[in-house]
């Protein structure tokens, strides 16, 4: 179970670095 919502943590946590990336690049690419 406490791996399990680790697990959920660390992928919640990739998810929103990678949006930051994401939005970033389109921001890089728009100007």
């Amino acid at each position: 179970m406490l791996i399990y919502l680790l697990t959920m943590k660390i992928s919640m946590e990739i998810q929103s670095t990678l949006l930051v990336c994401f939005k970033s690049v389109i921001n890089i690419a728009v100007n």
